[in-house]
Order: C-alpha cells, then sequence, then structure tokens
C-alpha cells in the first residue's frame, strides 16, 4: 500500500511512513480507516481511503469520514480504476453507518469524485495577514491569561460540546485533539490555550513552513467555547506575536461563515484581499474546493427530516480539518 501511495503522494515520501500510516489508519480515535484495493493477481494497483471522522451539527454528532489518499499506480492509470474504486465505497454496505464524507481532492481527482456522487458545497477561504512590519503593540484584554499546552487534558472535551445549529463543523474532544495534533509522527505543532481564573476559555493550534521562499504560519485550529468571545481576539493577537517570532513573514487561516473566532481574525487583519501575498504563494497541490457526499440512505436522512432541513448544510472549517496541514 504504501508503495502505490508513495508513487503519488508526495505526503508519502520518507523512512517515516510505516509510523504515518499507522497514526493515521490505525490510531485514529474516530476508528480505523476504511480502505479500498485494486488487486490485480496480488499486486495492488490502486487504493481508496475512508478516514473516519466525528461530526457535529448542533448539539448532535454523527460518524462520518474524510476523503484522503487516493492512489493509482502509474502502470494501472488511464483505465477508470478511481472511480470503479470510489463506486465500490459508496456501495459497500459496511459504509452505511456514515452519514457523509468530504474531501479537499487534487485537481485530477475533481471530476472522478463528482462523477460518482460528491457534490461541490465551498470554496474554502484563505485569509492573509502580513508579518513584515514591527512588533504589535500589546492589546489590552483584561482578565484574560495566556500559556501555551504540551497535552489536551480532559477539560478539552468541552469543545466537543458546543456547536452551532446553523453550522457542521469537525467534532473535537481531548482523545481527537491529542491524536490529531500531539500525536503527528511527522508535524510539529504549538498550542496556546486562554483561560480566565484558571478556567480553560479557548485554544489556537499554530504551526511554521519555513521551506517556502516567504515563511508562512499557520493558525491551523482556533476554537473558544460559548460565553468566551474575547478569548479568540486574545489568542489571534498572541498567535501573531508567536508566529513571528518564529521566523513567520505571512500568517494564514480560514474564513469562517461567523463566529468569535471569525471576528477575532479579522480584529486583528487578517483578511482575503492581500492579492500580492497570494501571489507569492506557492499554489497549493490540493484544490481549495470542498466536496461533500452526503449518504440520503443513512443517518443523515432522519437527522435531516426531524429539523426540516433542507438546503445544502453549511459548514465551518480550519486548516486542521484538511488531513495535509
Amino acid at each position: 500500500m504504501i508503495s502505490v501511495l508513495r508513487e503519488s503522494i508526495d505526503d508519502w515520501q520518507g523512512d517515516w511512513a510505516d509510523a504515518y500510516w499507522e497514526w493515521k489508519f490505525e490510531r485514529n480515535p474516530r476508528g480505523p480507516g476504511r480502505i479500498w484495493v485494486g488487486d490485480d493477481g496480488g499486486r495492488i494497483a490502486g487504493c481508496y481511503i475512508w478516514n473516519p471522522v466525528r461530526i457535529r451539527w448542533g448539539d448532535t454528532t454523527f460518524l462520518g469520514a474524510q476523503s484522503v489518499d487516493a492512489a493509482v499506480h502509474p502502470d494501472y492509470r488511464g483505465r477508470g480504476l478511481f472511480t470503479d474504486l470510489a463506486r465500490t465505497a459508496m456501495e459497500d454496505d459496511a459504509t452505511g453507518e456514515l452519514a457523509l464524507v468530504y474531501a479537499f481532492p487534487v485537481e485530477a481527482a475533481v471530476r472522478g469524485q463528482v462523477r460518482v456522487g460528491f457534490k461541490p458545497r465551498l470554496t474554502v477561504s484563505s485569509l492573509h495577514r502580513p508579518l513584515l512590519s514591527g512588533v504589535m503593540r500589546r492589546q489590552r484584554f483584561h482578565g484574560l491569561d495566556v500559556d501555551t499546552a504540551t497535552s489536551f487534558d480532559s477539560r478539552f472535551d468541552a469543545f466537543s460540546q458546543s456547536g452551532r445549529d446553523s453550522e457542521l463543523t469537525v467534532a473535537r474532544d481531548a482523545e481527537y485533539l491529542q491524536w490529531r495534533y500531539c500525536e503527528h509522527p511527522t508535524r510539529g505543532y504549538e498550542t496556546l490555550v486562554c483561560e480566565r481564573d484558571g478556567a480553560l476559555c479557548g485554544y489556537c493550534v499554530l504551526s511554521v513552513d519555513t521551506t517556502e521562499r516567504l515563511a508562512r504560519g499557520y493558525v491551523v485550529d482556533l476554537q473558544v467555547l460559548p460565553d468566551s468571545d474575547p478569548a479568540a481576539a486574545f489568542l489571534v493577537f498572541h498567535a501573531l506575536r508567536r508566529l513571528r517570532s518564529r521566523g513567520a513573514r505571512v500568517a494564514i487561516s480560514w474564513a469562517r461563515p461567523a463566529g468569535p473566532e471569525q471576528k477575532g481574525l479579522a480584529a486583528l487583519g487578517f483578511s482575503p484581499r492581500y492579492q500580492s501575498i497570494q501571489r507569492r504563494l506557492r499554489r497549493a497541490r490540493y484544490m481549495s474546493q470542498l466536496l461533500v457526499f452526503e449518504n440520503q440512505a443513512g443517518p443523515l436522512r432522519e437527522l435531516l427530516a426531524s429539523r426540516g432541513a433542507t438546503d445544502p448544510l453549511r459548514w465551518s472549517l480550519v486548516p486542521g480539518d484538511h488531513d495535509s496541514m
């Protein structure tokens, strides 16, 4: 399997691939990866993988998946194998429990995903904030304290219990966050936490990529608890200072439909309008188009009926919800 993935996906290059496989598909707290392969007499010709994830909609959570790491060996390309594998996955009785599957495909895979039933749902807008100027002036946030966290303890379970009725989000609890950001075998993240009188208000996960011409820092994940709105801008302020101290010259995150996190990013200068920065950034390997397969024959149908929802569901995503970030 890994040899096939190495032929197609840069993330699988390196002697750490076995550890990456184990982390991603065997230790995922939401369940093992669902994997379909093309078998040519014992030789794996290609693979198609759905990695389970829990999705939150208001006060309800349900099991979904992210479509990741689809690959076809060069010897078998052009024969429709990708489409065959995708259709097999969608028709497999074992996937009936999944309410939906989302994907950020590479450009070459978009048509194949749409052909088998995935639908475009939104184009993610990146937000940028230049960090080339001097140190930002300290802002006042009364009663809030910032610290770093090296692990996610049980306090973070509170983030799995909060959600907005109008938005779909990836469900977060301490176990998931620990797996996603602290146990990743190839990427390093830094987590800032906000507290008021010792009580957790929110967190912000950061990463820095200095391998490019323009060193960039990412606000990978930003979440605040209900009734903790000022914590969002507070965390963004300290995130920008931290990213700049680590050498980043631009900070990047994603736009959200609404909420204090989006307001906090905007208040500290994040915007989609920095065209000069966008031109200097290398084109991403993955498209910013979110595709979703909604399993209307599964649990999603009952949930939609109970809520009387008919319009396409609105998503609120962060870079950490993309498996390559």
